[in-house]
């Protein structure tokens, strides 16, 4: 029924929203990311679709440093980034046998307005608000937060451009630690809460800023929204939505 219309180009977003549902449950999660992405992979071949958008992960990297490029060997630490992988090679199996013509997007801790509860964002405001404390694993990891606007921007422009077959960081390009993101979320919110480092997790990799020159060079991708910026935005619609 979706393809019912013959659309012209497809961008895959379904799937899981936290690499923890995945991890935890992987004999659900796997399959769900695997065959569904086949699934569309197969109906875009038969309905000869221009361009398959794959969004993907940066958690197919698995540990990084700051500038990663997407050329960069990838190396999964968790059974979510592993599966979004297969996802990308599943893609790239398909443009090799039917010809059909993909990019894949890599974005990075993607946050805003509706996002769901249980993220680390989300979470980190929902503590600061109730004045309990804000539990960090590792708070000296870093993260490329990406103001949900500028994800959205990213993803319509590597629909929309005339390039292909190509993966893209769509990412803010500038990457903040989780010790930071709890400190800014308490002053933004007033919170009186503590923050609790319990140290490393080895199921999430070591990370840091993406390298988004690719995106800013060929689809002329400018992320607008700094992370204070966002994070006020945020904080803003939570009150509001309350």
């Amino acid at each position: 029924q979706a393809f019912s219309h013959h659309p012209d180009i497809v961008i895959h977003l379904a799937t899981y929203p936290r690499a923890k549902i995945v991890n935890d449950d992987p004999i659900v999660g796997v399959p769900k990311i695997i065959n569904g992405t086949t699934n569309l992979l197969w109906h875009c071949s038969k309905f000869n679709v221009s361009k398959f958008v794959y969004v993907s992960s940066s958690m197919v990297y698995g540990d990084f440093t700051d500038g990663q490029k997407e050329g960069s060997k990838t190396k999964p630490k968790n059974i979510y980034g592993e599966a979004k992988l297969t996802g990308e090679r599943l893609t790239k199996l398909f443009m090799k046998r039917d010809n059909l013509n993909y990019v894949i997007v890599r974005p990075s801790g993607v946050y805003g307005p509706g996002d769901m509860p249980d993220r680390v964002v989300s979470k980190f405001f929902d503590l600061a608000i109730q004045n309990k404390d804000i539990t960090l694993h590792d708070g000296n990891n870093k993260v490329d937060f990406t103001y949900i606007d500028d994800t959205v921007e990213g993803i319509i422009l590597a629909a929309t451009k005339k390039i292909a077959n190509i993966s893209f960081n769509i990412t803010a390009g500038n990457a903040t630690s989780l010790r930071t993101l709890a400190e800014n979320i308490k002053n933004i919110t007033a919170s009186q809460s503590d923050i609790v480092d319990e140290g490393y997790n080895k199921l999430y990799p070591k990370r840091g800023t993406l390298d988004i020159t690719r995106a800013k060079d060929l689809l002329e991708y400018n992320p607008k929204t700094n992370l204070m910026e966002g994070l006020k935005k945020y904080y803003e619609w939570l009150q509001n939505k309350v």
